[in-house]
């Protein structure tokens, strides 16, 4: 009897020390995958925005919906990349085109000023708010980017230019794909008015907190500044004229610096088409940025369209 009770006690003790070393031994791996975990790099995958949604200009590209953010996360522009703001200067970009081109036009210039990101906005004020449909980005179009375009068009035509201004939202379905749409419209005044002058109006992307108040003061208005985008078309089989639109995008530039200095930025050249080909004399222009308020981009529109006068009609 007591033998078969001395068994029944080892077997107990054997299978309560089988446990403990189990849970001792679960314990010790849970550790080292823990430290194996944490000596790997820590990635943030933060959901995109609006603000940065489309990946390509108009290759049909597109994000999968989740981008990698650095330790602190910069703005970008609807293409994908960094904002052109942020892109340092390579002065090995501007190199000589055109040289010796004029751009004189006789009679009254023919102007077609459209936005292939049609519901780009600034930073909200008291004196200006809006309902967002993204980040910094309205389809009250008397609060977005159309506005500056109304407002171009009319400074234009006081100058004796035809201008017409399409409001034709090219952002829908995604906006990777805008410039697929915004070619369409160009295209039709192409055909149908025989445009002289093609005008994609944007605004750029910056930081708020760091960049509110990148203005240049003339007359005592904070007036935007500006840049023109230049494209080479560089993966496409149909290029742009990019000698001509170089040329003309620096003689505005240079007008305008002529006014105010700082008033642009250096013209950034860049890999894509931009719908460019369509065009000899083709201009994309930022018009500040969403740190600055519609107001500040209102202010630079005269300069804009009295520079764009100066190159074309003399």
């Amino acid at each position: 009897m007591f033998k078969i009770h001395k068994d029944k006690f080892f077997y107990i003790g054997a299978m309560l020390l089988a446990t403990i070393v189990m849970a001792i031994g679960q314990n010790i791996i849970d550790v080292l995958s823990a430290s194996a975990v944490d000596a790997q790099p820590r990635v943030d995958l933060t959901p995109i925005t609006t603000e940065n949604a489309g990946a390509g200009e108009d290759d049909g590209t597109d994000i999968l919906g989740f981008m990698l953010a650095p330790e602190e996360a910069e703005p970008v522009t609807a293409e994908g990349s960094i904002s052109d703001f942020l892109v340092p200067y390579d002065e090995s970009e501007n190199q000589s085109a055109g040289e010796g081109q004029s751009f004189k036009i006789e009679g009254r210039p023919v102007v077609l000023i459209y936005h292939t990101h049609t519901t780009e906005a600034y930073r909200q004020t008291n004196d200006c708010t809006y309902r967002e449909s993204g980040d910094f980005r309205t389809k009250e179009q008397d609060k977005n980017i159309v506005a500056v375009g109304e407002k171009l068009k009319s400074q234009l035509e006081s100058l004796g230019f035809i201008v017409y201004h399409d409001v034709t939202d090219h952002e829908p379905p995604k906006l990777a794909t805008s410039y697929d749409r915004s070619v369409v419209t160009m295209e039709k005044y192409k055909n149908e008015y025989n445009v002289d002058i093609f005008i994609d109006l944007h605004r750029d992307a910056a930081s708020v907190e760091k960049n509110s108040n990148d203005v240049v003061i003339i007359d005592g208005k904070r007036c935007a500044r500006l840049m023109f985008v230049v494209g080479k078309g560089t993966k496409y089989q149909v290029k742009p004229d990019f000698s001509s639109n170089f040329k003309l995008a620096s003689l505005i530039t240079d007008n305008l610096e002529d006014v105010a200095s700082g008033l642009t930025r250096d013209v950034r050249v860049k890999d894509g088409r931009y719908n460019q080909h369509l065009s000899s004399m083709s201009l994309l222009v930022e018009v500040g940025h969403n740190a600055n308020t519609l107001e500040e981009a209102m202010n630079s529109v005269y300069y804009l369209a009295s520079s764009i006068s100066s190159v074309v009609q003399g």
